[in-house]
C-alpha cells in the first residue's frame, strides 16, 4: 500500500490539471519565471563557452605554428634552402611547404625569413655554409641574434602585434633587422636560429675552416744556391669566393705569397674586417730560400680568410709555424 504525502497529492493534482483538456497551460507568472531562469543560464554560460572555445583555438594554433616550423625545417633539409613566398626565393613557397598555412582562427600564418638562406638554385652552402642570419628577435628579457626564420599566428587578435624594425607585420616575406615581440602574449611566435637550423637539417663540417695544420720545412738558409719552396694554404666551408690576409712579425726572406693571380704582402698588424683582403680560393707560398735572403729559425704565419656571406661574412684564422733550416 502506497501512502502519498499532501505535497505529492498537490503536485499530482497540478500536473493532471496542466495536461487536462480544460488546462490553459502555464500562467504568465510561471512562464516569466522560466524565461528568467533560461536568460540567467544563457548570460552566465555564453561567456564561459566563448572563453573555452578561444582557449581551445589558441592551443590548436600553437600546435599549427609548431607544425609549420617543423615543415620548414623538413623542406630545408631536403632542398638546402628555406622556402620563399609568392614571387621570391625558391619555387616552392611557404604555403605549399607547410601542411596548414592557417591558424585555428582561420587567419593566415605569417612567415618571415632571411632571403640569403633561400635560393632558386640552392647549393649545399646556401644554408650549411652560413654562420649568420639577418634577423634578430627581441623578447621582454633578451635579444636572439642570427635568426633564420620566424612563424607568427595573430591568434584571437586578428593582427600580429609584434613589430619589425618598429613597423607593423602584415604579411609573409623576407626580412632583415629586429623583430620586437608582443609583450601582451597575444601573438603566437616560433623562431629558429641559423645554428639550430644547421643542426636540425644535418649540416656537416660546413663552417668556414682553414684546412692546413702545418707547413713543409724550408731549407737552404746556409747555402748560396737558392732552394725553391712551395706550399698552398686551403680553406673549406662557408660561402665560396674567399678573401685572404696574412699577418706575421717577419716573413722568411725570399718567399712570395700569391692569392689568385695577385701577389700579396704580409702585414705586421692583426688581420680583420678592416684589413686589405685579396680574393682567391687559396694562398700559394713560393719563392726560394738562400743564405742571402733568409736565416734559420721559426716564423709564425697567421692566415685570415673571409667568405662572401652577404649579411656578415664568416671568418677563420689559423697560425702555422714555418721552420727554416740550413
Amino acid at each position: 500500500m502506497v501512502i502519498k504525502s499532501k505535497t505529492d497529492k498537490l503536485l499530482s493534482s497540478r500536473l493532471k490539471y496542466l495536461f487536462s483538456a480544460s488546462s490553459k497551460g502555464f500562467s504568465l507568472v510561471e512562464l516569466a519565471m522560466v524565461l528568467v531562469i533560461v536568460g540567467i543560464i544563457i548570460a552566465v554560460g555564453t561567456p564561459l563557452m566563448r572563453t573555452l572555445v578561444t582557449n581551445i583555438k589558441y592551443s590548436n594554433s600553437r600546435d599549427i605554428v609548431q607544425a609549420a616550423v617543423d615543415s620548414v625545417e623538413s623542406f630545408s633539409a631536403g632542398n638546402n634552402t628555406l622556402p620563399g613566398v609568392t614571387g621570391t626565393g625558391n619555387a616552392t613557397t611557404f604555403i605549399n611547404a607547410v601542411k596548414n598555412p592557417y591558424d585555428a582562427f582561420n587567419q593566415p600564418l605569417i612567415y618571415l625569413f632571411d632571403a640569403n638562406l633561400s635560393a632558386a638554385s640552392p647549393t649545399t652552402s646556401t644554408i650549411c655554409g652560413r654562420g649568420t642570419a639577418a634577423i634578430s628577435v627581441t623578447t621582454s628579457t633578451n635579444t636572439i641574434n642570427n635568426v633564420a626564420f620566424v612563424v607568427f599566428s595573430a591568434s584571437s587578435g586578428r593582427a600580429v602585434v609584434s613589430k619589425l624594425n618598429g613597423n607593423a607585420i602584415t604579411a609573409s616575406g623576407s626580412a632583415t633587422g629586429t623583430i620586437t615581440l608582443d609583450t601582451t602574449g597575444n601573438d603566437i611566435v616560433q623562431w629558429v636560429t641559423i645554428n639550430e637550423l644547421r643542426t636540425k637539417i644535418g649540416c656537416m663540417s660546413s663552417q668556414l675552416t682553414i684546412l692546413n695544420t702545418e707547413l713543409p720545412y724550408a731549407y737552404g738558409a746556409s747555402s748560396s744556391t737558392a732552394t725553391p719552396y712551395s706550399a698552398t694554404i686551403y680553406a673549406t666551408g662557408g660561402v665560396t669566393n674567399y678573401s685572404w690576409c696574412i699577418q706575421t712579425a717577419a716573413a722568411p726572406g725570399g718567399l712570395t705569397f700569391t692569392v689568385g693571380a695577385t701577389s700579396v704582402s704580409t702585414q705586421t698588424t692583426t688581420c680583420g674586417s678592416g684589413s686589405t683582403l685579396t680574393q682567391g680560393n687559396s694562398v700559394v707560398i713560393g719563392g726560394s730560400i738562400s743564405s742571402t735572403t733568409s736565416t734559420t729559425g721559426s716564423y709564425a704565419l697567421t692566415f685570415y680568410v673571409q667568405d662572401s656571406n652577404p649579411t656578415t661574412p664568416n671568418t677563420a684564422t689559423k697560425t702555422i709555424v714555418l721552420s727554416v733550416y740550413p
